[in-house]
């Protein structure tokens, strides 16, 4: 076992620093952005890096190896590198019958068990079916065939102390080379049953995921069994193939050709969605398992200081390299190393919190799980818990500001809102595109207000969408966060959008739109009068955002045309959003000014002259019925798109960077009576509603919750702030991954929180394609952004009306609740009571439950309140969090104080009308903590029963 170890360690050293070598060789090209010189300090990282997982997956594999030799009845079949031509007949190998079963069948409960979670997070995190399916097959065929396996190890030794059934006997020649096209056969037919049963799941919309879970569940351990049983039939009739004898070269290069060929095809024949993926994590991991594997059956013996001290050298040179913030920034364009970075950090997070204070972890007290980068960081305390440089405190919120609005405003404009999907700001031909992309929006900016330089807050559509409609930034919006009750996150009643805005000013509202993403259930159809999303039929709804086919653009033009000449004589806001321009795009040969050529980015082109010729038609229908000079028209784009810039995947073209090509977009505002300019200062979507109000006459004082400002005095002439004004950004997404910045009209300034805690700053005037990282090198922009940076992320943490919250949620006296409970949760707390703001709400509205809690004891760590929302036919909502808006942690809570947390429960669209029952409770990690009490059962209290209404 020892001499196993030694080699197998070994070889993974060297296969791991082999492959290191190559994943700097791949990224070579892409890491001059942030190592225009020093390259080779990467190169050592990676070695390093890859050199010590080589080591683990090694001594992995070394110990694997030798169980099976060891205490199997197929211990011949490894236990030897480099067995014999012909393997002497081995003595017949007996064990209980009854030990194989029970082994076998706890492996395929197993498979079932871990199958309900498995499949339900790649629900939750996925939304494609097809990657659905393969993600969730492969991981399960594999897993069986790992329990199968550890079967096979345990089954000897049980069978000694389970003396049940017949003896069964084996007589084993060798490793015979047909296994290894049986066990890849068996692998291919488990998987590819259990893809097929998610995708079928997966399409079946009145099915929740916690129920599509658990039909995989019942199903995998068949189609693993399956897959055995065809397995074994293939191994009985390869015939003379089960007489050869297995080397692990020759077992190794007849499974890539057996594994590989059916992945060529599948690959041919999906390339478009196989294109997408950033294959390069694979390539590493199968280059790296391979390496130790042929490696270590060719190395001789090794002495385990050898071993030792390689460890010792590349640990020395992973960490040390890791120090350095370029390094890390260049880790992040490789393969496979940011994730063994992240698990290294998930490894060394001493105190749990899920952060790390190595390799860019970002925790700067990791013997503080109340300090990390995903803290709330307390005002005024003399703390930085969020880690990032500066101390949140309670300032004013900065005024509002407004411009009297032209006489040749008219009183009372129609309103259009046109967004245009994936729509980058420099191919659109006023921005100064070479290609003649836009022409009816170029006549638009000539004839109105083209910001020269507009940001999206987010560069997804998830994320921009509701920050347009809301004014708000997108992670100071009530959502809902939990995917199993709604992807993308569900939109909350409690936010006031633009539509419910303007249906008080008395306008007739409607919205048009074109993808799936729009359905009702979102949110964002609140104050619309007409909401009309049918067309998004007209695109591949197979679940993925970032590869949609088909077209809507054409008939999005018709439905808004019809809609304005039925309503044209009324005094309307019209919301449109046109899809084509998102991936994937497709030429339109019945708009030959529109074929650029038929390379990815003139196809993408082609959409966008496709999609402003829809535009032309729509405001040549506006001129027609007389309404041109009666109506403001804002358009802009939710986000923008990437061509593979900055060493970014294809896969991974939008929605998880906060670079230019994924964030600047146009803003053009056609505003009857206010004359044409070009603005340089810098615009923002959350400016959109301020802007539009201003025009409308409305005072600053309205809607008090809007984040952005006015930007009608820079439309008329007033560019005070074009230098000084910064725009925040943000973006968030699994992984865990956390990126902020400021941009200004000369700069950028990102701060990748999480998971490499480095910075970058880019010069547009002089870098536009922002390829020349400036941090570090001493600019004194860099602090001043910085600081402000720290400044914007504090303050938007901070809730609305903090102050009274705490002073409200936190006190030494004890409450007096207007329902009283008095149940119990363990000996921790008590609930006293609640108090409930609309006990009869309506779909759309939202209910206040606030609770009375009781501290008694200390509240050990890690618990958290669990709270469902559950309707008669069992439907629910979870509502978990921590109190008083998830900023005060239940340890945090001292005995003797009284905590008065508010509930929101909001009623969204489709909820069932009825009695509507709100349990409450403590729990950790996975366990509640007991309730005892008059309203509880089941470890959880029942706190109160709403009553429904229809909306």
């Amino acid at each position: 076992m020892r001499t196993r170890l030694v080699r197998y360690g070994l070889a993974g050293a060297l296969s791991g620093a082999l492959t290191g070598a190559l994943d700097f060789l791949l990224a070579w090209s892409r890491v001059t952005t942030f190592l225009p010189t020093g390259r080779f300090r990467l190169l050592g990282f990676l070695i390093g890096l890859y050199g010590l997982t080589g080591v683990a997956c090694g001594l992995l594999i070394g110990a694997l190896v030798g169980l099976l030799a060891a205490y199997s009845d197929l211990g011949l079949l490894v236990a030897s590198a480099n067995p014999p031509a012909r393997a002497p007949a081995a003595e017949k190998l007996g064990a209980r019958l009854a030990a194989y079963v029970l082994l076998f069948g706890i492996a395929l409960a197993g498979v079932a068990f871990l199958a309900r979670s498995l499949v339900e997070a790649v629900l939750v995190q996925f939304h494609h079916r097809q990657l659905i399916g393969a993600l969730a097959g492969g991981a399960l065929a594999g897993l069986g065939l790992a329990l199968g396996l550890a079967a096979l190890v345990l089954a000897p030794l049980v069978s000694r102390v389970l003396p049940l059934g017949p003896r069964v006997r084996l007589v084993l020649r060798g490793a015979p080379i047909a296994a290894v096209p049986a066990i890849v056969c068996a692998i291919y037919v488990a998987a590819g049953a259990i893809a097929l049963h998610v995708i079928y799941l997966a399409g079946r919309p009145r099915m929740n995921n916690p129920v599509r879970a658990l039909n995989a569940a019942l199903a995998a351990p068949v189609a693993c069994a399956l897959g055995a049983v065809i397995g074994w039939a293939l191994y009985r009739a390869l015939g003379r193939l089960r007489q050869v004898q297995a080397t692990v070269p020759r077992a190794v290069t007849l499974a890539l050709v057996t594994l590989g060929l059916p992945l060529v095809v599948v690959v041919v024949a999906s390339w478009a969605t196989v294109r997408q993926l950033d294959l390069r994590p694979f390539l590493a991991g199968t280059v790296l398992l391979l390496g130790t594997i042929l490696i270590g059956d060719a190395m001789k013996r090794r002495s385990i200081a050898m071993l030792l001290t390689l460890v010792v050298i590349f640990g020395a040179a992973t960490l040390g390299q890791g120090r350095v913030p370029r390094v890390r920034k260049a880790t992040s364009l490789t393969g496979l190393a940011p994730r063994i970075v992240r698990w290294l950090q998930l490894l060394s997070d001493l105190d749990r919190d899920g952060y790390s204070s190595i390799l860019g972890g970002g925790d700067c007290n990791d013997f503080d799980r109340r300090v990390h980068p995903g803290a709330f960081d307390w005002p005024d305390d003399g703390i930085d818990q969020d880690c990032n440089g500066h101390e949140a405190t309670l300032v004013a919120a900065e005024p509002r500001s407004y411009a009297e609005v032209p006489a040749a405003v008219p009183e009372a404009p129609n309103v259009i809102l046109l967004t245009i999907d994936a729509l980058r700001a420099d191919h659109v031909s006023a921005y100064g595109y070479a290609r003649p992309t836009t022409p009816n929006l170029d006549a638009l900016a000539k004839d109105g207000v083209r910001f020269e330089s507009g940001w999206a807050h987010a560069p997804s559509t998830r994320y921009s969408v509701p920050a347009i409609l809301t004014g708000r930034y997108p992670s100071t919006i009530a959502v809902n966060n939990d995917p199993r009750v709604h992807w993308p996150p569900l939109v909350l009643p409690e936010n006031r959008l633009l539509a419910e805005m303007m249906k008080d000013l008395g306008y007739r509202t409607a919205a048009t739109l074109s993808y799936q993403y729009f359905e009702p259930g979102w949110g964002l159809n609140q104050g619309f009068d007409d909401y009309d999303y049918h067309l998004y039929t007209l695109h591949s709804i197979g679940g993925d955002p970032s590869a949609t086919r088909g077209t809507s653009s054409r008939e999005l033009a018709d439905l808004d045309i019809a809609w304005l000449r039925a309503h044209a004589s009324e005094r309307f806001f019209l919301w449109s959003h046109f899809y084509d321009t998102h991936f994937q795009f497709q030429a339109h040969p019945d708009l030959p000014e529109s074929n650029f050529g038929s390379d990815e980015m003139a196809l993408y082109d082609a959409e966008i002259r496709y999609t402003d010729h829809q535009l032309g038609r729509l405001f040549d229908t506006l001129r027609e019925l007389g309404l041109w000079e009666k109506t403001i028209i804002i358009v802009t784009a939710d986000h923008g798109d990437g061509f593979g810039e900055h060493g970014i995947p294809i896969s991974r073209r939008h929605g998880y960077h906060l670079y230019r090509t994924e964030t600047s977009v146009p803003i053009l505002i056609h505003a009857p009576g206010v004359p044409a300019r070009v603005v340089e200062t810098p615009a923002s979507h959350v400016d959109l509603i301020p802007t539009l109000l201003n025009l409308l006459r409305r005072p600053p004082t309205e809607e008090p919750q809007l984040a952005g400002q006015s930007l009608l005095s820079a439309m008329l002439g007033d560019e005070h702030a074009r230098d000084t004004r910064a725009i925040y950004q943000e973006v968030w997404f699994e992984g865990p991954t956390s990126l902020k910045a400021l941009v200004t009209r000369g700069f950028h300034y990102i701060r990748n929180l999480v998971p490499d805690d480095t910075t970058e700053l880019y010069d547009l005037e002089k870098d536009a394609a922002e390829e020349h990282d400036l941090s570090g090198l001493g600019d004194p922009i860099e602090a001043d952004l910085a600081a402000r940076l720290g400044r914007v992320t504090d303050a938007l943490a901070i809730p609305a009306n903090f102050a009274t919250h705490m002073k409200d949620g936190l006190s030494r006296k004890a409450g007096v609740p207007t329902i009283a409970l008095g149940d119990e949760l363990g000996d921790f707390a008590r609930v006293a009571g609640v108090d409930i703001d609309k006990p009869a709400p309506r779909v759309g509205e939202t209910s206040v439950v606030t609770v009375h809690f009781e501290v008694r004891r200390a509240i050990p760590d890690g618990y958290v309140i669990f709270a469902h929302a559950i309707a008669a036919n069992g439907r629910s909502m979870n509502l978990d969090h921590t109190p008083l808006q998830n900023l005060l942690p239940m340890t945090d809570l001292e005995p003797g104080m009284w905590l008065r947390d508010p509930i929101a429960v909001s009623i969204p669209a489709g909820w069932p009308a009825g009695p509507l029952r709100i349990e409450l409770g403590l729990y950790r990690k996975g366990t509640r903590c007991k309730a005892k009490g008059p309203h509880s059962a089941n470890d959880a209290v029942t706190i109160a029963t709403l009553e429904v209404g229809p909306s």
